[in-house]
């Protein structure tokens, strides 16, 4: 990696993780969908994988604004959290505790993303940077924030508590 100088080389160089990050999640999650048991939940994942489409075309759009090309390197901080979920998912056969934990597991990716893009946000805003750049970063946090209040509702509502029974029933 090579040295950052200046605010707006450490803007490019999250912009590029978070680019990486929703190339990772669109290659990667429409795997765990079959293996999703709630019909919400699976709703949920495939609204927010439209989403990061979206997400990777506001970069794309950010990067051509600012006249830089495509960065496409491998988010290792998104890989990992992809990881746990692959591996969360192969410890048990029981459908609510395999749900249970991919919206842990997916809680921490968004919270990851929601760090991120509030910190483009930020630095967007601190380079005077124009206004469509900061909308296109708004946007896409607003939209990871609105899939993290979902995912905590259901959990809290609904699969937690059969996850709970399963564990009471045994």
């Amino acid at each position: 990696m090579k040295k950052l100088y200046d605010l707006s080389g450490l803007f490019l160089e999250y912009l590029k993780d978070m680019y990486s990050a929703e190339k990772q999640q669109i290659e990667y999650l429409p795997k765990f969908l079959p293996k999703l048991e709630n019909n919400y939940l699976k709703k949920l994942v495939e609204q927010n994988l439209n989403d990061t489409k979206n997400h990777e075309k506001r970069i794309e759009t950010i990067f051509t604004l600012l006249k830089d090309g495509y960065h496409l390197r491998e988010d290792l901080v998104m890989e990992e959290l992809l990881g746990r979920i692959d591996s969360l998912l192969k410890y048990s056969d029981n459908c609510e505790i395999l749900d249970a934990s991919f919206i842990s597991s997916m809680q921490n990716i968004v919270h990851y993303e929601i760090a991120t893009y509030g910190t483009l946000r930020s630095l967007a805003a601190t380079l005077n940077y124009k206004t469509d750049i900061i909308d296109l970063l708004k946007k896409s946090l607003e939209e990871e924030k609105w899939f993290d209040i979902e995912l905590t509702k259901l959990a809290r509502e609904n699969i937690n508590l059969k996850a709970k029974g399963f564990f009471l029933e045994t």
